[in-house]
C-alpha cells in the first residue's frame, strides 16, 4: 500500500505489546510489530495501517477508526473486510475495543446503504430511521460530517434518513393502504351487525345455542322440566302432563333397555 507523502513505515519485533501497530506523530512513522502484525491477513494488515495513518490527523481512537475506514474503501475493500479487520485486530482487552468495534459496524452498515445501496447490514444493526421525527438534528449533522467524505451527497442522505419525497411518497401510500383495509373491516363488522339486528343473519355463538336448542326441544319437548309444569299449573296454566306423555314413555322405555342390559351382563358374569 502506497504510503502519503512524508509517512514513513518501519518494523518492529516487541512481542510484549499486544498491538499490530503504533504511529508516531514526532516522527511521522507507522510502527509494525511483527509480532502480531504478521499473523494478520493481506487486508487486516492494510486496514491496520490504514488506521494509524488516520491518527496522523487525530489522536482519537474511533476518529482514526473512521479515517482509516474511508482509505481502506479507496483501496477497493468491502465493508464486510474492513469490520473483520478491526475484530481480528484487536485483543478486546480495553472497554474502548468494544466500542471502536461498534463504530466500524455502524461505518461499514452506513456506507453499504449509501454506496452499494444494501440495506441489509443496516436493518440488521437497526440503524435504519424510516422518519425525521426519530432523528434530531444533530444526528443529521453526524451523519451527514460522517459520509460527506465518502463521497456522499445531500440527496442521498436525505432519502437514506427518509426525508425525501420519494421516501414520504413511500410512507403515504402505505398509510393510504392502512387505512383502506381498517375501512373495509369496519363495513364488514357494521354490515354483520346490522344483519344480527334485522334477523337476517345469526352471529355464530347465538346459532350454534338455536340449535342446540332447537334439538334438544325435539327430543324432549318443550315442557319437559318439572318446574316448568308447576309455574305452569300455579298461573292458570294448563296442565301439561298429557302432552308429555311421550316423552316419559320414551324415558321409561330407555331405563328398561338399561336395567335389561345389566341383568344380562350381571348373569354372564355369575357364570
Amino acid at each position: 500500500m502506497k504510503l502519503p507523502k512524508g509517512i514513513l513505515l518501519k518494523e518492529i519485533d516487541v512481542p510484549e505489546l499486544k498491538t499490530p501497530a503504533m504511529f508516531s506523530r514526532n516522527r511521522q512513522t507507522v510502527y509494525v510489530n511483527k509480532t502480531r502484525f504478521n499473523k494478520l491477513s493481506k487486508p487486516e494488515q492494510d486496514f491496520v495501517i490504514c488506521h494509524e495513518l488516520g491518527h496522523a490527523e487525530t489522536r482519537n481512537e474511533i476518529e482514526a477508526d473512521f479515517l482509516g475506514f474511508n482509505r481502506f474503501m479507496s483501496l477497493g475493500y468491502t465493508p464486510k473486510q474492513a469490520v473483520e479487520a478491526l475484530n481480528n485486530s484487536l485483543s478486546f482487552t480495553l472497554p474502548e475495543h468494544n466500542e471502536r468495534f461498534s463504530e466500524i459496524i455502524r461505518n461499514a452498515a452506513t456506507y453499504d446503504v449509501l454506496v452499494n445501496k444494501n440495506f441489509k447490514s443496516l436493518k440488521i444493526i437497526n440503524m435504519y430511521t424510516p422518519g425525521q421525527e426519530n432523528f434530531t438534528a444533530e444526528d443529521y449533522e453526524y451523519l451527514k460530517s460522517r459520509l460527506e467524505p465518502m463521497g456522499v451527497t445531500e440527496d442521498d442522505i436525505q432519502g437514506f434518513l427518509g426525508f425525501g419525497k420519494k421516501a414520504q411518497e413511500r410512507r403515504d401510500a402505505r398509510q393510504a393502504a392502512r387505512l383502506e383495509r381498517k375501512a373495509a373491516k369496519t363495513n364488514l363488522i357494521n354490515a354483520k351487525a346490522e344483519g344480527i339486528k334485522a334477523g337476517t343473519l345469526k352471529s355464530g355463538a347465538g346459532d350454534i345455542v338455536n340449535k342446540l336448542a332447537d334439538t334438544a326441544s325435539s327430543i324432549f319437548g318443550k315442557n319437559t322440566n318439572a318446574d316448568t309444569e308447576i309455574e305452569n299449573m300455579d298461573n292458570g296454566g294448563a296442565d301439561t302432563s298429557s302432552s308429555n306423555t311421550s316423552t316419559y314413555v320414551i324415558v321409561g322405555v330407555i331405563v328398561i333397555v338399561i336395567v335389561v342390559i345389566g341383568i344380562v351382563m350381571l348373569k354372564k358374569k355369575g357364570k
